[in-house]
């Protein structure tokens, strides 16, 4: 919930710190989990001051806004129809490159709302107000800030959570690979502290092992690719993806990014030194998938020579019985010891449908009143999920992903139906809408979504599914063919059952 504000009204009992907290919380509406900055109150009392405006010309104003899932945050905003003003507010004079950067920052998220924008940083400590322009900070006068306050109407109402959406700037390089090649994407601000530390650590020649984890859609991948991208500049980078390259890939290769994938890591020693050698940093995607042996040689190809190797993975997505048997997550642990940075915050998958997969394969408790209005569950028999899956694909711009089939057992496959994308395909990929079937190769034993052997004994239902789930960003279908099945579903996030 977006509340505007009086600044006056904002710093009023800026005297009395704890009431001044039960105040502004009351408010602007905010929950527990916010936090209240007592010395904020106590410069923007002093950029107001400075100010000298009359009380009604400081209202309509937006104090502490956070960009949904993205936490992007902005100290004060003002926006009416057709303009729009950011002031950040400094206690101390910081470097004029932290300042620069964050203005910049600021006009990259702000500038998707179309509006003639300025953007302002005001110093307490030097009283001195700086004014982004181009690419570049002035000083300006507390007249040409007032100037900007006043030419902003009151009475405009804007839903900036709607405007600001996360999709707007959380790219995937395998699905919005121009926009990522383009900068055009934003790292959260976890993301952008453990890159931080990874170059840190990048820069001790006695660290060779780095390790990135995370669940699925906490933008493990992202953090990679950018790292990569970066890295470029000065060394010369391989990644290597534990899966099947997909067209982002090739559109990245031809940006001249080095990417193989893992299966080109077989064969004699000599023909995996010729891929290895000549790299300074080799970067693995989805290193959870890798083979023991492919592990093994890259990881004494990186200590025998100057070399440094960055593994990012997930435990919780290997998808075959001897992924999960050879316990390659346990491995890079091991091997990188505190050198491991674990993404927590998901950013590509919202709360809604997260915690709709969670609750699915009984990881998580379903809560009264928890809606789920992103989520679409439907009963079509055999005879009838063909023809619907065709409709929410070329209708409703769903992506269809099925299970990948057996190449070695070639027994008809019912619901594997005719396309290039799988499970497997779509490793390190992210959709917007996504539609998958649960056929009769699922069931329910004791309230656990089971499954019966995939035609390829090393496959698990189960963990194709995981995959496929939680390949969403935005809406998510289930095409149900068993009506037991169905029912069974349904009472997990029924609550009329008794």
């Amino acid at each position: 919930m977006i509340v505007k504000t009086n600044l006056y009204d904002l710093v009023s009992l800026w005297d009395n710190p704890d009431l001044s907290e039960k105040y502004v919380r009351f408010e602007l509406q905010w929950n527990k989990t916010k936090k209240y900055r007592y010395d904020e109150i106590i410069q923007i009392r002093d950029l107001i001051n400075t100010l000298s405006l009359q009380y009604e010309q400081l209202d309509g104003f937006i104090y502490s806004y956070q960009t949904p899932q993205i936490c992007k945050e902005f100290d004060l905003l003002k926006i009416d129809e057709s303009n729009l003003i950011d002031i950040e507010i400094k206690g101390e004079n910081p470097s004029k490159a932290k300042i620069l950067k964050q203005l910049q920052q600021n006009r990259h998220y702000l500038g998707i709302l179309n509006k003639s924008s300025r953007y302002f940083c005001y110093v307490q400590k030097e009283k001195t107000i700086l004014e982004l322009l181009d690419n570049d900070l002035r000083e300006i006068t507390i007249d040409d800030l007032k100037s900007a306050i006043l030419l902003i109407k009151d009475n405009y109402d804007i839903n900036l959570d709607e405007q600001l959406s996360a999709n707007h700037f959380l790219v995937s390089p395998l699905n919005s690979t121009i926009k990522f090649l383009n900068n055009q994407y934003f790292l959260t601000e976890q993301q952008r502290t453990f890159k931080d530390k990874i170059f840190e650590i990048l820069n001790n020649p006695d660290c060779k092992f780095i390790g990135l984890t995370g669940n699925a859609g906490t933008g493990k991948t992202l953090l990679l690719y950018d790292i990569a991208k970066e890295l470029m500049s000065k060394y010369k980078v391989l990644i290597i993806h534990c899966g099947i390259l997909c067209v982002g890939h090739d559109l990245l290769k031809s940006d001249k990014f080095d990417i193989i994938s893992i299966k080109e890591l077989k064969g004699d020693d000599k023909s995996k030194l010729d891929i290895l050698s000549n790299h300074d940093i080799i970067l693995i995607d989805e290193t959870q998938r890798i083979y023991k042996s492919q592990f093994e040689f890259i990881k004494e190809f990186t200590l025998k020579n100057n070399v440094r190797c960055i593994f990012s993975f997930d435990e919780n997505q290997t998808l075959t019985k001897s992924e999960k048997r050879n316990e390659i997550s346990k491995e890079i642990n091991d091997l990188c010891g505190k050198s491991i940075y674990k993404l927590s915050n998901k950013i590509r998958i919202n709360r809604e449908i997260a915690s709709f997969i969670r609750i699915l394969f009984g990881k998580e408790n379903i809560q009264p009143n928890q809606l789920f209005p992103n989520v679409k569950l439907y009963y079509k028999p055999k005879n009838l999920w063909r023809p619907f899956i065709d409709y929410l694909e070329n209708k409703q711009g769903y992506v269809y992903i099925p299970y990948t089939p057996s190449m070695y057992n070639f027994d008809y496959y019912e619901y594997n139906r005719d396309t290039s994308t799988n499970t497997h395909h779509v490793i390190g990929q992210e959709f917007n809408k996504v539609v998958m079937v649960l056929g009769d190769m699922f069931y329910f034993k004791d309230g656990k979504l089971s499954s019966f052997k995939h035609p390829n004994s090393d496959y698990l239902y189960t963990s194709l599914l995981y995959q496929g789930l939680t390949r969403t960003r935005n809406e998510l279908a289930l095409v149900i063919t068993q009506e037991s099945l169905f029912s069974s579903i349904l009472d997990l996030f029924n609550f009329t059952k008794k």
